[in-house]
C-alpha cells in the first residue's frame, strides 16, 4: 500500500457459538467527500482474539456492499461472505505466524 494510503480497522469476534457476527462494527461518514479512508481492513477474530481472517477492501467496495442504518447514523458492512468473498477487488490477506 502506499504511504498516503488511509487505512480504517474493523474487526468482529467469533461467538461463542463458534458463529461468525453479521457485521463489523459501524462505519461513519462514508458518505463524505474526500472520504475517511482509502481501504477498510476487515478482521474475524478467534475467541482468544487472534486473527482468523483479514480482509482489504477498497473504499469503493465498502461503499457498494455497505447498507445506511439512521438509527444508529452508520453504515453497516456484513462480515465476508458471499458474493463478497467472491469479489475480485476484494483480496483475502494472507496470515502468517510471527517469527
Amino acid at each position: 500500500m502506499p504511504d498516503d494510503t488511509k487505512v480504517q480497522v474493523k474487526d468482529r469476534r467469533i461467538g461463542t457459538s463458534g458463529k461468525t457476527p453479521p457485521h463489523f462494527s459501524g462505519i461513519r461518514k462514508l458518505d463524505e467527500e474526500p472520504p475517511p479512508f482509502d481501504v477498510l481492513i476487515g478482521l474475524l477474530l478467534n475467541r482468544d482474539f487472534s486473527v482468523r481472517e483479514a480482509w482489504e477492501i477498497p473504499i469503493e467496495r465498502v461503499r457498494h456492499y455497505a447498507v445506511y442504518r439512521e438509527h444508529t447514523n452508520s453504515w453497516s458492512l456484513k462480515t465476508i461472505r458471499g458474493a463478497m468473498r467472491d469479489d475480485p477487488e476484494i483480496k483475502q490477506i494472507e496470515l502468517r505466524n510471527a517469527p
